[in-house]
């Protein structure tokens, strides 16, 4: 590892921080708690300072003095988490002054000898410590590194004991705040064991990353804390600055409130608010709005006739469930669908027709077959057509000239079918006709018909195979039948050829 793998590990963790720090520094920061908060991050960006400085710089002296500058921020960080628990769970009066003095005893002789005395042989019986690709440090600990340890330790473990206690003492719906901060003090405790026992062979602070751990969810306490007025506020900022029209109703299907949208669209519609949702559904009914089952889900859909447009809104219904269990009420959301409507309703239109010839592609044609598949249409004539020149067009001419060739065909085609009948472009040179009520020998007169259309062509050698069948009972399979065809319209293909 180098001092850059070992800077690219940590920038990332130092953004957060400083991320982490304004965010904290735009908050409520009367709050005490919010002080402390504010006063670790602090701490710890300091921290991190001098651990980048460590791996940045290439003076040894420089680096003896950043290899200790550290200390006083690692006591004073483990100081901030302590005062912050007291703070988070008021008791900061339990905190006397000589408790005060006793606490900012340590950090304030351990910055004493880090800044006047780097490597002091208090803190470091013996240091090693090199320059190069990547910066190492190693040393025999000191009686004041020990003391050092100790506090940060014990520090770290009184904010431990004190959320558990207080823990324990809050109902289940109060401990989520607590549970953060649990996690996060047993998270810094952890760091700092596995750094204290050096429990991997990296070059990294592991204290201090889990310190950065622990303080985003300290802050996550502190705002889930307090979130209860806070979240009633948003959910109803929320609530008004939604598009579609809500009401809230309860049980009894009285309406106990809605949201600005649905005020604004009842005033467009000059409909006084109602008291009920179905007093809402029958005023908009005696307003030409007509109701249908729904047709993707939700409770009805509502097509509204207005003097310039057609809209149609899709009513969907969220219940309201009572953390016990029971409903108390629902959501009704009236969702405008109206362009969505019609964006289906165009690409279903667009999916049936092939887009070169305009005629009715192989996915109309399977549709069709089961629509014409009825006594009512015998005799059911198909006729099955397959170019016999396009390849030869599109290698002699170019592809472009082979597409003009096919348009050409389906306007042949088209022109000879009759009205009641339908062409379609099933494959790349492959056509099919379906012809209801129309005889056997009637298509056998259509397909002359046919040739004589394409003899008519003086463009291209146009020419085309054709096979015909005829279902005339409602007993024979219609499918059997269009196979049929093509099996005739290929024997009569390979003859011509």
């Amino acid at each position: 590892m180098t001092n850059t793998a070992v800077l690219i590990i940590y920038i990332p963790i130092v953004m957060i921080t400083f991320i982490a720090f304004f965010i904290a520094l735009s908050g409520d920061r009367k709050k005490p708690a919010i002080r402390c908060l504010l006063f670790l991050m602090g701490m710890i960006l300091f921290w991190e300072a001098t651990v980048l400085g460590f791996y940045l710089t290439d003076d040894l002296s420089a680096a003896r003095f950043l290899f200790d500058a550290k200390l006083p921020f690692v006591s004073l960080a483990s100081l901030a988490l302590l005062l912050f628990t007291l703070y988070f769970f008021k008791l900061e009066k339990r905190l006397t002054k000589a408790g005060w003095a006793a606490l900012l005893a340590i950090p304030l002789l351990t910055a004493i000898f880090s800044f006047t005395s780097p490597l002091h042989t208090l803190i470091r019986a013996e240091a090693f410590i090199t320059v190069g690709a990547l910066n190492l440090a190693d040393s025999v600990r000191g009686p004041l590194f020990w003391v050092h340890a100790f506090f940060c330790y014990a520090t770290i473990l009184a904010s431990l004991v004190i959320i558990i206690y207080k823990y324990r003492r809050q109902l289940p719906e109060e401990r989520t705040a607590s549970r953060f901060l649990l996690t996060g003090i047993i998270i810094a405790a952890a760091s700092n064991a596995v750094a204290m026992f050096q429990l991997f062979d990296l070059p990294l602070d592991f204290t201090l990353i889990g310190m950065c751990a622990a303080l985003i969810l300290l802050y996550m306490g502190v705002t889930t804390n307090d979130r209860g007025s806070f979240l009633h506020i948003a959910r109803d900022e929320i609530f008004h600055r939604l598009n579609d029209p809500i009401f809230i109703v309860n049980t009894q299907n009285i309406i106990v409130e809605m949201n600005a949208a649905s005020k604004k669209w009842l005033d467009t519609l000059s409909v006084p608010p109602p008291e009920t949702f179905d007093g809402l559904i029958s005023s908009l009914e005696k307003n030409g709005a007509k109701t249908a089952p729904p047709t993707t889900g939700g409770l009805m859909e509502l097509t509204l006739h207005t003097s310039d447009n057609v809209w149609i809104y899709s009513i969907r219904e969220n219940t309201i469930t009572h953390k016990k269990g029971f409903t108390v009420g629902r959501f009704l959301i009236f969702e405008n669908v109206t362009e969505t409507r019609l964006l289906i309703k165009q690409l279903t239109k667009h999916v049936g027709y092939d887009s070169l010839t305009g005629l009715q592609n192989r996915y109309s044609f399977e549709k069709a077959k089961m629509d014409f598949d009825k006594p009512e249409f015998l005799p059911l004539s198909v006729i099955f057509g397959d170019l016999d020149s396009l390849k030869i067009i599109n290698d002699m001419h170019g592809h472009k000239t082979g597409d003009e060739y096919l348009e050409r065909a389906a306007r042949c085609l088209e022109g000879v079918c009759p009205d009641n009948g339908q062409v379609f472009r099933i494959g790349g040179d492959e056509f099919v006709l379906l012809l209801p009520s129309c005889t056997a020998k009637q298509s056998i007169r259509i397909m002359d018909e046919i040739h004589q259309s394409f003899c008519d062509i003086n463009d291209f050698p146009a020419s085309i195979s054709l096979g015909n069948t005829t279902k005339e009972h409602t007993h024979q399979n219609l499918s059997l039948l269009v196979d049929e065809a093509d099996k005739l319209m290929y024997t009569r293909k390979r003859a011509h050829a």
